[in-house]
């Protein structure tokens, strides 16, 4: 997969390699079952963005599994070109990130997925 940015600048379009990466966050605690809402969620990525000077986006989701179900949250980081960033920053961002989530939702486990391109394209 090979993502790139298109922008506007100065009347012109300009198109970069993008860059993604993801964090796929339940709402749901694991010892109190209490489920967080994404406006929670949205609020501490608000905090974060406005701390480090970036932009990401954050998707509701549906984590369906063996005998259950449980609301959750994607986050999502991106080179943006308002706020460029070089890749090995925007995955420190990341993990960065997830040390914020932490505050509100005490989640054992917070996969992070990296989109990178392939050799061949």
């Amino acid at each position: 997969m090979c993502l790139y940015t298109i922008y506007q600048l100065k009347n012109k379009m300009k198109i970069t390699k993008g860059y993604n990466v993801q964090i796929w966050c339940g709402l749901k605690e694991r010892d109190t079952e209490y489920l967080h809402s994404i406006e929670e969620v949205k609020t501490i990525c608000q905090k974060f963005v406005d701390e480090v000077g970036q932009c990401v986006s954050v998707t509701p989701t549906e984590f369906i599994y063996t005998k259950g179900n449980e609301e959750g949250v994607v986050v999502g980081f991106i080179i943006y070109p308002r706020f460029p960033k070089k890749k090995k920053q925007i995955r420190n961002l990341s993990f960065i990130g997830i040390d914020f989530l932490v505050l509100i939702i005490s989640y054992i486990k917070y996969p992070v997925y990296i989109f990178k391109k392939k050799k061949n394209e």
